[in-house]
């Protein structure tokens, strides 16, 4: 089981990236929290709240698929600055989620066009 962040700028692909990953290694989950969050009722309206929501969600559907051995991609970190409010900026009934002890590795995309890179 692997756990595997992708991040870089809007449009870079991560998702397209995520969802090709998981076709090749089924039962992988491509797992995009901007989509979890859209599927919020009146996210909108309370982005912060809607994105802490989406977050957690993510995290627990994560939780549950490496749990059961599976690989999870996440074409957005999901501490990625501007989705979510700092740490700081969160009550403390709100802690930042953990995965506790799943391998994890993260891809970003050079800014000269090479293709992605991993650093674990």
């Amino acid at each position: 089981m692997k756990l595997i962040l992708l991040n870089d700028p809007p449009g870079s692909g991560k998702s397209t990236l995520a969802r090709r990953y998981a076709d090749a290694h089924p039962p992988a989950l491509a797992l995009d929290v901007d989509r979890i969050r859209a599927m919020i009722g009146g996210w909108r309206a309370t982005p912060g709240e809607a994105g802490l929501l989406a977050r957690d969600l993510a995290t627990a559907a994560a939780r549950t698929h490496l749990a059961a051995g599976h690989d999870v991609v996440v074409p957005q970190l999901p501490g990625q600055p501007g989705l979510l409010p700092p740490r700081s900026h969160r009550p403390e009934s709100s802690p930042r989620p953990s995965l506790g002890g799943v391998p994890e590795s993260s891809l970003s995309a050079p800014t000269d066009g090479s293709g992605f890179c991993g650093a674990g």
